[in-house]
């Protein structure tokens, strides 16, 4: 009447369950944004950030989160040096009339080979008032050509002289 009764035999998620428990946690939603910017930051899971702590493994998201601003920050501020560097080099005239109309100075960068070492001297506009007699007598003699042009009566105008 009464057969008899077997066992169940234990299953494989039956097993692995027994090994890893469950748990449920409700948290606050700043925790739970915080948690989420968490695993953008250290690209791991939720799980893995969990176990990381429980482990001993400190994470400060303050410092975390002001590393990666850094990191970003610093590479935002490369590339836009690095695309002032390269708009300097293609268009110049563009560059120097950008920088006079913003800081009204007018911009000044060349150098000159010194004289003993022959390594180059930079020169800027913060020496504009030392150096700007030196040149003008230097290129006292220099002119664009249409202006010369102009002044021979070769041309009526040109783009310097209106």
């Amino acid at each position: 009447m009464f057969g008899i009764m077997k066992k169940k035999k234990e299953t494989y998620r039956q097993r692995w369950l027994k090994e890893h428990p469950e748990i449920h946690i409700h948290l606050p939603k700043d925790v739970y944004k915080k948690l989420l910017e968490l695993e953008n930051i250290l690209g791991k899971n939720k799980n893995d950030i969990v176990k990381d702590l429980i482990n001993g493994v400190v994470i400060s998201f303050d410092e975390y989160r002001k590393k990666i601003e850094k990191e970003v920050g610093d590479k935002k501020f490369d590339e836009g040096y690095n695309s002032a560097y390269q708009e300097f080099v293609e268009f110049p005239d563009d560059f120097y009339n950008y920088i006079r109309q913003k800081y009204h100075i007018i911009p000044m960068l060349f150098s000159v080979p010194c004289s003993i070492c022959k390594k180059p001297m930079i020169f800027s506009h913060r020496y504009q008032d030392e150096i700007k007699k030196t040149l003008d007598a230097a290129f006292y003699y220099w002119y664009h050509t249409c202006c010369k042009d102009v002044k021979d009566g070769v041309k009526g105008s040109c783009e310097h002289m209106k």
